[in-house]
């Protein structure tokens, strides 16, 4: 039971920094002329990128007198970290696990929309014949990046099939790594995400479960709300941004799968086939919620959350 304990806590803080929250001692944003905006892409975050390749923020925020710095920084610890610290004011696409557990932990952080949900783009994958089943993985090695999304869904499909974390050999590997190595038959199941779904399916592997109501891919774009308070001027240029990336995916599909093709190095078949995997509807519903209070039961229930969250907090509207 220790081990167990003492395992679950290692994933806690993978997920979120330990470091203890300045909510507002210092606000390096206060006087600044410029707005840091996080450039997430993978899986395939279709308006963040249309939106950059076509300078959209670029154009909105300079007409206001800033100028617009990106960061390349994907995990939500380090997004939530960066927000914290200010040193990044919009974390633009970063999963609610790093809303949630950097919530808990007392800090100025607030979702100001969903930015994506996508459950089927999120599984855990097999090319060994003798895995049918998730049960079927007990005693052997499954491989992905520790601290995701992605090591929540392998926690809570385990529990669903009646096993522990301790029941699988966990190795931690990023996404491109832990593709090689189940292609490779290095491991017996791997979790992937968006194009690797896509690219392990094509060498002959197949998901034993993905989202399938355990996870729903939610991701939200968040600020500091210390930020948000002083400038919610910047934060509506930035969502009416966001929608007009939205609004321009929708109208010129063509064009649109031409760009991300070429920013991201996927082929036009392979973006065409992701997109419909993906809802970018950015209001949050009451199913989010939903889900936010189940996921959150969750990692009370595993030790991960020491206090729970008010989700009338959470939001910025």
């Amino acid at each position: 039971m220790l081990f167990i304990r003492m395992l679950l806590l290692a994933v806690l803080l993978a997920l979120g920094s330990q470091e203890h929250p300045a909510l507002a001692q210092s606000a390096p944003w206060a006087d600044s002329a410029s707005v840091t905006i996080t450039y997430v892409k993978q899986p395939l975050n279709a308006p963040l990128i249309l939106a950059k390749a076509l300078g959209m923020y670029e154009e909105e925020f300079e007409s206001a007198g800033y100028t617009v710095k990106w960061a390349d920084l994907s995990t939500a610890a380090a997004q939530a970290r960066a927000l914290r610290e200010g040193t990044v004011q919009f974390a633009s696409v970063i999963g609610w696990d790093g809303v949630l557990l950097a919530r808990s932990r007392g800090e100025p952080i607030k979702a100001i929309s969903v930015f994506a949900r996508a459950p089927n783009a999120f599984c855990l994958m097999t090319k060994n014949p003798s895995v049918t089943s998730v049960a079927d993985l007990k005693g052997r090695t499954v491989a992905g990046p520790k601290g995701a999304q992605l090591y929540l869904l392998l926690l809570m499909t385990l529990e669903r099939a009646g096993l522990a974390a301790t029941d699988v050999a966990f190795v931690d590997m990023q996404l491109p790594q832990a593709l090689t190595t189940l292609l490779s038959g290095g491991v017996d199941a791997a979790l992937l995400a968006g194009v690797g779904k896509i690219q392990a399916q094509a060498e002959g592997a197949r998901a034993l479960v993905c989202g399938d109501g355990l996870s729903i891919g939610l991701m939200f774009t968040a600020v500091n709300e210390n930020f948000a308070r002083a400038h919610p001027d910047l934060v509506r240029r930035y969502i009416a941004v966001h929608n007009r990336a939205l609004a321009f995916l929708q109208a010129n599909p063509g064009k649109a799968r031409e760009i991300i093709t070429r920013e991201t190095g996927l082929t036009e078949q392979e973006v065409e086939r992701l997109l419909p995997e993906y809802d970018f509807t950015p209001a949050v519903t009451d199913s989010d919620k939903q889900y936010l209070a189940s996921a959150q039961e969750f990692l009370s229930r595993k030790g991960l959350l020491t206090r729970h969250v008010d989700f009338g907090g959470i939001f910025w509207h």
